[in-house]
């Protein structure tokens, strides 16, 4: 096993020696722990292959994106492209309706071109492609990903560098660690020469600096001006993780508000950050803070920055911008649309246009990849336009008939607005024999059928799902079950069909449901429906069924009535009332374990207004809730009632489309 472990500069050099001295079509693997410098040799042998002459291709999209493949398509366009090597083929590139070979073929044909002089590097290659149940993304944004990456590996006859570790190509020689540490002096001297690093380090030791990287130090050296030293100093000692110290910076930094919303800046772009797109994010940063985002938080590149994949991922641009988050998007791209000859900034104007939802914005740039028509079919529909979003995916499966997730979300957004039955139904199916493997897919067809009725064909289709998915079950169980069983029971208890969702919460192992907040309460709300069903509920839902039957009344009783202690209570539900008086169903606890006992009892009007603490007996309604408390040897009664509200527990899965009567609605305004 060969390791780098020379001073960085000599390391570059004489890792660009070993690859130019190799033969053409020779595919070398770098690998190293997070933050040990994998990008930065990247750069850095791009840098030192243009010194000696070659054509060094940089592929960085961003990663598990629904357009990484486009992404990375496009920079490797924009750079044969610089060196005459398209030869008039970016009408292809740019075309909508040509398809992923053409389009790979043509980057294959102008790098083959210069075989012997390009050197493909691919930052993170593995990481290019989702993972199959990461829910959101599409297969075929998948399967583009994983062939444009083993493809431009295997068959443009290239030298090839790629970092990262389980990319799947086979190498000819070891792959080169990268060392666990570095040496200071390889640190950038903006770093080293602060007052917080030197206090820092100073106090750590030698323990430390066994394990010290780039990336690690300057996330220690934010905590300590961010928070505080002795923070920072405990964080390294204790060895948490690089994800570990950046999710703590990002909980201090709301004490730098400013700071904070640079970095949800920063996070939204998605490629390297130029000087003057920095110049106009920062414009109103004090020089200190300044300072911590261009020294500390960024990472100098040439000609700019850029932001490591795990700072973008500890924050939530989103959430820290709020309505700001908008605005920013429209910036980002009329940034991009400035250069719309480049590929790579058309398909991040796009990207930022459909982000922003700005409809203006989004036709001064067209799409070049089908993927991307679903990042904008996803971003209308989040903005509640389902109509348009419907109109995209058509366009979509138009373009791609093998297209499962634009089948899907074609029927999907229809479904939303309960538009063209015979579309949402022939399209939801199609998703599902194109990638029987999708839970969504499923439970959304199975949540159709229930919504308009069609309760015997859900039953088939939650038959044939399990049975499709059994796979899947296999593999990623609490996946499949939280993705198909939990919405599709909450949509049957949502409309009382009990017995329908017994049956699917039963297909659930015990001790997913127990552990899974979710399926907690859904069987909460299906054993209360199935008590009411019986005549015997007298609880309301918001008490968990194993805080019924405890020793002290759920309601705010006095513990003495007249000087007499409370003896015992009984929870109760209204079940009519009258002139004369209420009649209640009360619950009474067993001994030994056995089930509680119901019984019903007639209180007239006279005696419940005298010891009612809320209500009296003619505001009262039947299905109202009620707790009895008894005081003395005498039994002094007195009733309380529980709050009359709709209540919902906020860990049940939620109903998606949440309007479970659209149809009827629909059908009511046309008749």
């Amino acid at each position: 096993m060969q390791a780098l472990t020379t001073p960085w500069q000599e390391r570059i050099e004489s890792f660009t020696e070993h690859v130019l001295k190799a033969s053409a079509g020779s595919i070398f693997s770098v690998q190293g722990d997070m933050g040990r410098g994998k990008t930065r040799l990247l750069r850095d042998l791009t840098a030192q292959l243009v010194d000696r002459g070659s054509l060094p291709l940089y592929l960085s999209p961003p990663q598990r994106a629904e357009d990484t493949a486009g992404a990375a398509l496009a920079a490797a366009a924009d750079t044969l492209k610089a060196y005459t090597l398209l030869n008039g083929q970016t009408s292809t590139l740019k075309d909508l309706r040509a398809s992923r070979e053409d389009k790979i073929g043509i980057v294959l044909d102008g790098m083959g071109k210069a075989a012997n002089s390009v050197v493909l590097l691919m930052d993170e290659p593995a990481r290019w492609a989702a993972g199959e149940w990461s829910g959101e993304s599409s297969a075929a944004g998948r399967r583009f990903a994983l062939r444009v990456s083993h493809e431009l590996a295997t068959r443009s006859g290239c030298r090839v560098v790629y970092t990262g570790n389980n990319f799947g190509i086979p190498v000819e020689a070891e792959p080169y660690y990268l060392p666990k540490a570095w040496n200071e002096f390889d640190l950038p001297r903006t770093l080293t020469d602060h007052p917080a690093w030197k206090a820092l380090s100073g106090g750590l030791g030698g323990a430390f600096t066994e394990r010290a990287t780039p990336l690690l130090c300057r996330l220690l050296a934010m905590l300590s001006i961010v928070a505080t030293p002795e923070e920072a100093e405990a964080a390294a000692r204790t060895c948490l993780s690089v994800s570990e110290i950046a999710a703590l910076l990002e909980q201090r930094s709301v004490n730098r508000p400013q700071l904070r919303r640079a970095w949800a800046f920063f996070a939204l772009v998605r490629n390297a950050i130029h000087q003057d797109l920095f110049e106009q994010l920062v414009t109103d940063l004090a020089a200190d803070l300044r300072f911590i985002a261009e020294e500390l938080l960024l990472t100098r590149i040439e000609g700019g920055y850029e932001l490591h994949p795990v700072l973008v991922q500890a924050i939530n641009p989103k959430k820290v911008l709020g309505t700001e988050y908008r605005e920013v998007q429209q910036h980002l791209t009329r940034y991009y649309l400035v250069n719309k000859a480049s590929f790579v900034d058309a398909t991040e104007a796009f990207f930022h246009a459909t982000e922003a939802g700005d409809d203006a914005l989004v036709s001064k740039v067209q799409p070049f990849f089908v993927e991307q028509l679903h990042l904008q079919g996803r971003s209308l529909s989040k903005q509640w336009r389902h109509r348009d979003a419907a109109e995209i995916f058509r366009q979509a499966v138009e373009l791609d008939l093998t297209d499962d997730y634009a089948h899907h979300y074609w029927a999907f957004n229809l479904d939303w607005i309960a538009e063209d039955q015979p579309t949402i139904e022939s399209e939801y199916q199609l998703a599902i024999d194109l990638n029987p493997r999708h839970p969504w897919w499923h439970s959304r067809w199975i949540n159709y059928l229930i919504t308009v009725g069609k309760t015997a064909e859900a039953r088939s289709a939650f038959a044939m799902a399990t049975e499709a998915l059994q796979d899947a079950i296999e593999s990623h169980p609490e996946y499949v079950y939280r993705s198909l069983h939990s919405w599709v029971a909450a949509l049957l208890l949502h409309r009382g069909q009990i017995d329908f969702a017994r049956q699917v919460l039963d297909h659930v192992p015990a001790d997913v449901r127990r552990e899974h907040r979710g399926f907690v309460a859904l069987a909460e709300k299906l054993a209360a429906m199935e008590e009411a069903r019986r005549g015997r509920g007298v609880f309301p839902l918001s008490i968990p069924s194993s805080q019924h039957w405890r020793k002290s009344p759920h309601l705010d009783f006095p513990p003495q009535v007249e000087g007499k202690d409370q003896r015992t209570w009984y929870p109760a539900r209204v079940e009519a009332v009258s002139e004369q008086g209420v009649t209640l169903i009360v619950g009474k606890p067993s001994d030994g374990g056995s089930p509680p006992t119901y019984g019903r009892i007639s209180l007239p009007s006279m005696r419940f207004d005298a010891a009612t603490l809320d209500e009296r007996a003619t505001d009262l309604r039947p299905g109202r809730f009620l707790e009895l408390a008894f005081y003395g040897d005498e039994g002094a009664l007195k009733i309380r009632s529980h709050r009359q509200e709709a209540w919902e527990d906020p860990d049940l899965p939620y109903l998606n489309p949440p309007d479970t009567l659209r149809y009827l609605r629909k059908l009511e305004k046309s008749s």
